[in-house]
């Protein structure tokens, strides 16, 4: 799958989304654009004369790199204005146990993947379950035809490769082996692009300093960033990694592009350069640098997997990811490893939206990894508090569900330079790949004041203390809505005063019908050691204003003691109207005030 970082001067350009080397807020170094990139790397200058499929076909293109007809292929366009390649054979599969990518001339030409530049077809495979993984492991082939290198170590998927000379993977797979999906696992390039400062710290816009004063600096949190490495020599990072190890192509841990430094300065840097001007969100939390993306902001679904898993091992709590691809569903490989890392050892991954805001069509939304269930998804705003034109937005694709969660400051943000010198220490840089790591800070700040939270949680606190940046967006779409700014800004006053939690802070109704009815669960917890008396109203929104849709909450009012739970029901009828429709269910205490929001939205079709 394409990684790319998140910074949307590239983005602007051509892609913002081709990011698995990606970047994602990435000080753009990893620039993410909607869709797979199927722009032409620097050195893959001449044209292509064929592609081998996985299954042996040939591919054979004209001088345009356009596939030409075959007996046996089904030749069509993508919604991305890609050009596939499909057997016959695997058609009814593809999309379900064949990654489409598989066959996405476009994408295969454009990376490197034809038969003039590579010999093999890089796959990732998943199964049932871990077991029938760990034996295609030991076994060392799957589907006759899959060499298997790598067995992941939360997932149930190995990585491997297909020969282009042979053996090939039947059309139809053996299903005794396990195997449920065959993803391609791909590469995308990037350069970075140098903004001019703005903003000299987004810490004051998510009210760092007043959890600072308290006390609250990340101290005994570890954040891993998985990205291009981090210069460790850096005035601001010196002495802060407590673990460092490489999965990319590189030969080293170091940050040979400055991606990476810069997100981790964001985070966890000191100042030390300007005199704290420059400080980051949380500057005594500890680093892990989980270099998964080269000196060229490239990497694989494997390198970046890998580097997740290590992180986690290393007892990160927060993984920093300002990268990702194309908008999927969530059940893109990358995705389900957040979901499975998550769950099992209690990682929260703050993940980059996308720069690909101001694309059309699914080529404008959220991208994966932050297309994950599990993921914070970060979009980003100016200095102004507007929504940045170019921050990915929702639904999500595929099935409408929430997406972005939060946004955050991601416009001309000033950190630290990699490989610099005296005087030239700091570089602004704009992106997702910007706000992600101010969130993945705050974060940290967040599960300082509360360690025995688990990851779930931390999440849904930065959410329900999230205010709403507003209804207009300067060279927008107008309306902003949940599907563009999740719940809203980062605001750590509210989490230093935090009394209650509605979980999920995200609330997903997807898509329904005019007049159809559908219901959403929510658990609010006192987390105070007060007795809350709380009363909850909520609204929904479109374009146009209050909309007259149907909204229902089973109790209008609360009362618990401390620790105490309480279910509520939200229920929602859909307006006669089409289009997407974002609304809040808010919690008010004794005195009027907001005690906890939850967003949520949906879209009638």
């Amino acid at each position: 799958m394409n990684w790319l970082l998140r910074r949307p001067g590239l983005y602007l350009i051509v892609h913002w989304t081709i990011t698995l080397a990606l970047i994602a807020g990435f000080l753009v170094p990893w620039p993410f654009h909607s869709g797979r990139s199927s722009s032409q790397p620097p050195e893959l200058t001449s044209s292509s004369d064929a592609v081998t499929l996985l299954t042996g076909q040939v591919v054979r293109l004209d001088r345009h790199n356009l596939p030409l007809d075959a007996a046996g292929l089904t030749l069509s366009m993508g919604d991305n204005g890609d050009s596939y390649a499909t057997p016959d054979a695997v058609r009814d599969q593809a999309g379900s146990y064949w990654d489409p990518t598989l066959f996405d001339v476009s994408y295969l030409t454009a990376n490197g993947f034809d038969d003039r530049h590579s010999s093999t077809v890089p796959v990732i495979v998943q199964f049932a379950n871990h077991d029938l993984a760990a034996r295609a492991m030991r076994e060392g082939l799957v589907d006759q035809g899959i060499n298997v290198t790598h067995l992941f170590e939360y997932e149930p998927m190995v990585s491997g490769y297909v020969s282009k000379d042979g053996p090939f993977v039947p059309a139809a797979p053996d299903t005794s082996e396990g195997v449920t999906a065959v993803w391609l696992d791909a590469v995308a390039t990037e350069s970075p692009e140098v903004v001019a400062p703005a903003l000299d710290s987004a810490r004051p816009l998510v009210e760092a300093p007043l959890a600072h004063a308290k006390g609250f600096t990340g101290k005994g949190i570890r954040i891993a960033v998985v990205d291009t490495g981090i210069d460790g020599n850096h005035p601001d990072l010196k002495g802060r990694i407590v673990a460092e190890q490489n999965f990319s192509s590189d030969s080293d841990t170091l940050d040979h592009m400055g991606h990476g430094t810069h997100v981790a300065s964001i985070a966890a840097g000191t100042g030390a350069a300007s005199d704290g001007k420059y400080m980051g969100i949380a500057p005594q939390a500890e680093l892990i640098n989980a270099k998964g993306l080269n000196r060229n902001g490239g990497g694989t679904d494997t390198s970046i997997m890998r580097a997740m898993e290590w992180a986690a091992d290393q007892g990160a709590r927060i993984e920093n990811l300002s990268l990702g691809s194309s908008a999927t569903n969530g059940t893109d490989p990358l995705s389900q490893a957040v979901n499975e890392i998550s769950a099992k050892k209690n990682v929260l991954f703050v993940i980059a939206a996308g720069n690909s805001g101001q694309g059309i069509g699914k080529g404008r939304l959220v991208s994966a990894p932050g297309a994950a269930d599990a993921a914070l998804t970060v979009g980003a705003i100016d200095k102004n508090r507007q929504l940045a034109a170019f921050s990915s937005r929702g639904p999500r694709y595929g099935d409408d569900a929430l997406k972005p969660d939060i946004v955050a400051p991601g416009v001309q943000i000033m950190a630290a330079r990699a490989n610099s010198k005296a005087g030239n220490w700091y570089v602004a840089y704009s992106g997702t790949s910007m706000a992600t790591p101010v969130t993945a800070g705050a974060a940290a700040l967040v599960w300082q004041m509360h360690p025995t939270w688990i990851a779930g949680e931390v999440k849904d606190a930065l959410m329900n203390a999230a205010v709403p940046i507003g209804a207009q967006c300067a060279g927008c779409d107008g309306f902003v809505g949940a599907y563009d700014q999740g719940a809203g800004l980062v605001a750590l006053s509210g989490n230093l005063q935090q009394a209650a939690l509605i979980e999920p802070a995200g609330i997903s109704f997807g898509s329904l019908k005019a007049k159809e009815k559908l219901e959403r669960q929510v658990i609010v917890r006192n987390v105070s050691g007060a007795t809350l008396h709380l009363t909850l109203g909520g609204r929904i929104q479109n374009p146009s204003g209050d909309a007259q849709a149907g909204l229902s909450i089973s109790t209008p009012e609360l009362t618990l003691a401390p620790g105490a739970t309480a279910p509520v029901i939200l229920a929602i009828t859909g307006p006669t109207t089409k289009g997407s429709y974002t609304g809040e269910l808010v919690l008010s205490n004794q005195d009027g005030g907001r005690a906890a929001r939850a967003a949520f939205a949906f879209v009638v079709r």
